[in-house]
């Protein structure tokens, strides 16, 4: 898995932090298949990989994974969808990330990402969303250790209803 990918933020930060842009995300499902979806703040976006770990499990709770190294290929595409990022996308299931000193509000943000992509890619209403991912969501933990807290909300694709044509534009 890869434990650190990201763009150039629009302010410095260090390799610890994850945002808006990337950065130390620490998701074990970020591995061989997986999409995910980052924005471009700067010409170039200036992407950077590393960090990458044979195993972790979620919580990332005692410093690090178990850390190697890695050839990592990637394929680059820019598109023009304006989507709730850093967002992952495996096989079986979509990933809204967020990140807080507080995992309480880590929590929140991570579940209210999910809940408006939701409404805005599938046209489900506020409750509809709502309720899909009391249902079917699972809010997990990604990591701890470091000061910035990152919780993941997965919507396995197979409760999708089909894209709206809007989000297709």
């Amino acid at each position: 898995m890869i434990g650190v990918i990201g763009t150039c933020p629009t302010k410095a930060c260090d390799t610890h932090s994850p945002g808006p842009h990337g950065g130390n995300l620490d998701i074990r499902d970020l591995g061989i298949g997986s999409t995910v979806y980052l924005p471009v703040y700067v010409p170039g976006a200036m992407l950077s990989i590393g960090d990458c770990h044979a195993l972790q499990g979620d919580g990332e709770t005692a410093i690090c994974g178990l850390e190697v190294s890695a050839a990592v290929t990637v394929r680059v595409t820019i598109l023009k969808e304006q989507l709730p990022t850093p967002l992952l996308e495996t096989e079986d299931a979509i990933y809204t990330i967020s990140w807080d000193r507080s995992l309480d509000q880590a929590s929140i943000d991570a579940s209210r990402k999910m809940h408006h992509y939701l409404m805005t890619y599938f046209c489900l209403s506020d409750v509809q969303a709502a309720m899909l991912l009391s249902l079917v969501g699972d809010l997990r933990i990604s990591q701890i250790v470091n000061p910035l807290k990152g919780c993941i909300m997965c919507f396995p694709k197979a409760y999708l209803p089909p894209m709206s044509d809007n989000a297709r534009k």
